[in-house]
């Protein structure tokens, strides 16, 4: 499958001659264009802990393998499940049908023990507590914490000029204070997965 960085589709086909993207029009596969587009694997073995929906990802030969937590927009994005499809780390997903406080513990106590804490702010996002938790976590944890945004989520949903202009500098706010930055999934899971890599060497 080939997945559209620019609309995130996923497109069932696996091929190098050049192909366009019939949802946004971005020339996605061909090896001159690898900024549009990211490879993903057709399938993967799964494991799932559905009580706390902590998918882990058996890659063998890995002694070790990294968790990140999957903070963010929720709202019914799907940047979580187009993030999962690039990963070759663990992670672990807070996202529940029923939130209750015990979910609430399990996840302060899942932000303590993965090795990353990722926030991803998307235009269906409909608070900014996520936003405040990413700066925060910049301050007490920089060395796990990224922060990413994402223009577009869905084919309406956009965040406006000003509003891009506010997360860059949250971005750069993030940065500052010795966290990651990205503005691309596709860039946060390449991250995410040459760590794992680097420290499975």
């Amino acid at each position: 499958m080939i997945i559209c960085e620019t609309c995130m589709k996923i497109h069932k086909r696996d091929t190098t001659s050049a192909i366009q993207c019939k949802h946004c029009n971005q020339i996605i596969g061909c090896f001159w264009h690898q900024a549009a587009y990211t490879r993903v694997h057709k399938k993967k073995e799964l494991r799932i802990h559905r009580d706390k929906m902590h998918h882990v990802c058996p890659k063998k030969g890995n002694k070790w393998k990294y968790t990140v937590f999957l903070g963010g927009t929720c709202n019914e994005s799907e940047w979580r499940n187009d993030l999962i499809q690039m990963l070759e780390i663990n992670y672990y997903n807070p996202v529940v049908p029923d939130w209750t406080p015990e979910c609430m513990k399990e996840e302060q106590l899942q932000k303590k023990k993965c090795d990353f804490c990722l926030y991803v702010i998307t235009p269906k996002m409909t608070g900014v507590y996520s936003i405040a938790e990413a700066v925060e976590d910049s301050i007490k944890r920089p060395e796990k914490t990224i922060f990413c945004f994402r223009l577009l989520d869905g084919r309406d949903d956009r965040f406006t000029e000003e509003q891009i202009k506010s997360l860059v500098q949250v971005g750069k706010m993030v940065e500052r204070n010795g966290g990651k930055y990205f503005d691309k999934l596709i860039e946060v899971s390449t991250y995410l997965n040459k760590c794992s890599f680097e420290r499975n060497k």
